[in-house]
């Protein structure tokens, strides 16, 4: 009777679309599978006059958020969003990416309601030009901002996040290429933090 039940749990556990990494966490997208990308939008700065130009597609087992950061009409900003994530982030410290950058500092965005002009939280990030990278984002690190505004007084609150994404608002005109291969809820960090 125990073997079945322990079965069964395993088996719900593992029908759940988060599983689990080798870190003791959960892979909440892996983008081996083209599928990962349904339901990521992109916003650009069109949206109040810009012209940048964001894209999110697959290549080989990985997503590519991509295009060209223009500060024409006070633009400068591109971004995509993922899905509802299917996780309770409250019972994590933060999340971990591997991607491969070009160079420019990305942000790692939480957001509550998606869609919305409000405010969202942000964790920025360096890349390395051609070289793979895994990124540790402490969610104790995150900070509100609205519209480029930091706001240190709006506490994360883990249990209304919704979405996560990506953010390119470095102000330096020209072409981005970011590719990530999954994106992780992790309990702790490595030593070298």
């Amino acid at each position: 009777m125990i073997k079945w039940i322990v079965y069964l749990l395993l088996t719900i556990l593992l029908s759940y679309p988060c599983f689990a990494s080798e870190t003791g966490g959960v892979t909440i997208f892996d983008f081996s599978d083209p599928a990962a990308l349904t339901g990521w939008k992109c916003v650009d700065d069109e949206v109040m006059g810009g012209r940048s130009q964001g894209d999110i597609s697959w290549e080989d087992g990985k997503a590519v958020f991509s295009g060209y950061l223009s500060l024409e009409n006070r633009g400068g900003f591109s971004s995509v969003n993922s899905p509802v994530i299917k996780a309770e982030l409250g019972d994590y410290a933060g999340m971990k990416l591997r991607v491969l950058g070009d160079g420019r500092i990305y942000k790692l965005t939480l957001q509550g309601k998606r869609g919305t002009s409000g405010y969202f939280f942000q964790f920025d990030f360096p890349t390395q030009q051609g070289e793979w990278t895994e990124i540790e984002c402490p969610f104790s690190e995150f900070g509100a901002n609205y519209r480029g505004l930091n706001l240190p007084f709006i506490p994360l609150a883990l249990s209304k996040i919704r979405t996560t994404g990506f953010l390119l608002s470095d102000g330096k005109e020209g072409p981005f290429r970011l590719e990530f291969e999954w994106i992780r809820l992790i309990h702790t960090f490595s030593p070298e933090r």
